[in-house]
């Protein structure tokens, strides 16, 4: 985490000295944080349902860079959700009412986060408490 602060705090300090961040970037090896749901993450799928998804995406190691780390990652190392910008849809696995369904998830990328719908039209968000 001090790694993070320490680079963020750098760039920034480039950035209003007018340096070229993007090359900066580059040359120090950084990439962009992934946006990636661990196995078995819940997640509500309607109004009333909440449902454990899995993925089909490769999970990515487990680093520094990664701060809500989850054991699931281990022990499935394919069944991650990869959210990032060059997904539009993804592909889901969950149990509802006793049975298991795929489906074809729509990701949209906003400024301000990622919206992720169902087929159905629901936007899936974190389980109401």
């Amino acid at each position: 985490m001090t790694k993070y602060a320490t680079i963020v705090a750098l760039i920034t300090t480039l950035m209003l000295s007018g340096c070229d961040v993007t090359q900066l970037v580059q040359k120090l090896g950084i990439t962009e944080p992934a946006l990636v749901f661990a196995p078995a993450t819940e997640l509500q799928i309607s109004d009333t349902e909440t449902a454990y998804v899995v993925g089909h995406d490769e999970c990515p190691e487990q680093s520094d860079s990664i701060f809500l780390a989850d054991l699931s990652m281990t022990f499935m190392p394919n069944g991650c959700i990869n959210l990032g910008n060059e997904n539009q849809e993804v592909l889901v696995e969950m149990r509802i009412a006793e049975r298991y369904v795929s489906e074809i998830w729509q990701v949209t990328h906003q400024s301000d986060g990622v919206v992720i719908t169902r087929p159905n039209g629901f936007v899936v968000r974190k389980p109401s408490d």
